[in-house]
């Protein structure tokens, strides 16, 4: 059984490429062209947290 993606990236929000996030892994070392991969769990889990607070103040969710 393999580890998930998310984990294995250490993004647990599954964010995928795009933002310029802080505690991404740099450009020369990432093996996934798709999803953000990031130093640490804590960095992805700010990423995530800074998205879902964006969609509650924007959308009300």
């Amino acid at each position: 059984m393999t580890t998930p993606r998310g984990i294995r990236n250490n993004n647990p929000g599954n964010i995928r490429q795009g933002d310029d996030w802080q505690g991404l892994v740099p450009k020369a070392q990432r093996t996934d062209k798709s999803f953000c991969q990031f130093i640490t769990p804590e960095y992805g889990i700010r990423a995530m947290i800074i998205i879902l607070r964006n969609y509650q103040r924007r959308h009300g969710l």
